[in-house]
């Protein structure tokens, strides 16, 4: 069975005025945006392997926040950017045990269509995990999200 196998696919263009929510996660942050209403529902997220650790009270809990009209142009922009030169993913697949996304976006547009962008796919028939850089746009697009929200810190204590 093959997984994230890449192929060479027909360039697509998608643009940020039609995108109605995108997902996001990275380094222990997930955000869930939604363009229209500006809203950022934002929330911590770990690994499987600190699944036994104690965290602070409301660690996962989900918080909301409304972004400024002048950084929805700036991640409109971005977004706009990220894709003018790159195909989103139709579909991903499930990675290898114990591998993981490191940069992963799922962008839900208006006519019922979702696509992906992550930096992590499969190679040699699903038992190798490639991972490219961090597109810098998915980086600028976190920055601009990250900076209305306020993340709970924890120490890990090892």
């Amino acid at each position: 069975m093959l997984f994230n196998m890449r192929k060479k696919k027909e360039h697509k263009i998608i643009r940020f005025s039609n995108v109605e929510n995108i997902i996001m996660e990275t380094e222990g942050m997930h955000f869930e945006f939604s363009p229209i209403d500006r809203v950022v529902k934002y929330r911590n997220v770990i690994s499987p392997k600190y699944g036994n650790m104690v965290f602070p009270d409301g660690y996962f809990d989900e918080k909301k926040v409304t972004i400024s009209q002048d950084d929805m142009k700036l991640i409109s922009a971005t977004f706009d950017r990220m894709f003018q030169n790159r195909t989103p993913e139709n579909d991903l697949l499930p990675l290898p045990i114990g591998a993981k996304y490191d940069a992963y976006m799922r962008i839900s547009l208006r006519e019922n269509m979702v696509v992906y962008y992550t930096n992590t796919h499969t190679i040699e028939g699903g038992f190798r995990v490639e991972i490219e850089p961090v597109a810098a746009e998915f980086t600028q697009l976190m920055q601009l999200l990250k900076k209305h929200c306020s993340f709970q810190e924890f120490t890990l204590l090892m």
